[in-house]
């Protein structure tokens, strides 16, 4: 069996050696561990030290892409060389590498398809985690749960495991990040996503490459988490928001009619009609397009599964 380790990187030259260095190799059931390093457009010395310190193929974007981007690619590389299971884990040091063979302990028990390493499990060790960033990572987890009916306790690890069918099966869009999306379109699609303790220690000292600023990590990972969910559940998606609107329709509308039952006189609301009728008119065409986008969305999962089978086929693995 192969498996394939792939670190994106952004500006990692004083971290990636050692996370490549102390990755364990041809652990068991594995006869072959491949390190693959996605040099994401660094301006620094990244790709020379990852090569220095013994990656087996380093892969450079001309310019920096984000995260996604670079994961996306880690992953179509990572298929391409015929890996049976894929770890990401970050470039900065962050996570224990060790914990690599526990991390892919259920994937080879056959009782999950990605295995996430979490900093919130109860047995977790969270060293120097900011506050802000624990609050943030909370937030996203509630909501990532909400809109995926999933239980997780922290979707925004960068530390996993995915089965050789889990990776064949997913299509992401984000170039931002892919931690969010990844897991909604896995449990979307059926796939079993469980996660495991792992430790993890944070430099007080280091300004993170994702999150320079927490709102504006927010704000765009959450438009990556929003368009997922817009286009995996389109009807709950335009369908809620439009009854919402229509419901607000229908209420002010109610009330200037109590109004006028009781006096005669729809003064001083005669606006409240005209706002009605507005009201009514994009909730229901949003609903509308709630119902399109669904039939749309049931055509997407035709070109999903067209889209796995021509993956399957272009990274068939060689016969031994």
């Amino acid at each position: 069996m192969k498996l394939i380790v792939i670190i994106p990187a952004y500006n990692e030259a004083n971290c990636i050696g050692n996370v490549i260095r102390a990755i364990p190799k041809d652990f068991p059931p594995f006869d072959k561990t491949i390190t693959v390093v996605v040099d994401d457009g660094s301006s620094d010395e990244t790709a020379e030290e990852a090569q220095a310190a013994g990656a087996d193929k380093v892969l450079k974007h001309g310019v920096n892409l984000g995260v996604g981007a670079a994961f996306r690619t880690g992953l179509s590389e990572a298929l391409r060389l015929g890996a049976d299971v894929i770890v990401n884990i970050d470039g900065d040091d962050q996570f224990d590498t060790s914990e690599i063979p526990r991390l892919v302990g259920p994937i080879i028990a056959g009782t999950a398809d990605c295995v996430v390493g979490s900093r919130f499990l109860e047995s977790s060790e969270t060293i120097g985690m900011p506050r802000r960033k624990r609050l943030g990572n909370r937030a996203f987890t509630r909501l990532v749960n909400w809109l995926a009916n999933s239980r997780l306790t922290d979707t925004q690890s960068g530390f996993r495991a995915y089965s050789r069918e889990a990776a064949l099966r997913l299509n992401l869009f984000g170039r931002f990040t892919y931690t969010q999306e990844s897991l909604i379109d896995l449990l979307h699609k059926g796939q079993r996503v469980t996660e495991i303790p792992v430790r993890v220690r944070y430099d007080p000292a280091r300004r993170s490459r994702v999150v320079g600023s927490i709102w504006t990590y927010a704000l765009r990972a959450g438009a990556v988490t929003l368009r997922a969910i817009r286009d995996l559940r389109p009807l709950a998606f335009f369908g809620s928001a439009g009854a919402l609107v229509t419901l607000a329709g229908i209420l002010s509308g109610l009330f200037v009619f109590v109004k006028w039952v009781m006096t005669g006189a729809t003064s001083p609301y005669r606006s409240l009609i005209d706002a009605s009728v507005v009201l009514l008119t994009i909730g229901s065409l949003t609903i509308f397009l709630g119902l399109t986008a669904d039939m749309i969305g049931r055509q997407k999962q035709t070109g999903d599964e067209i889209l796995y089978l021509l993956k399957k086929r272009e990274y068939s693995k060689p016969e031994t």
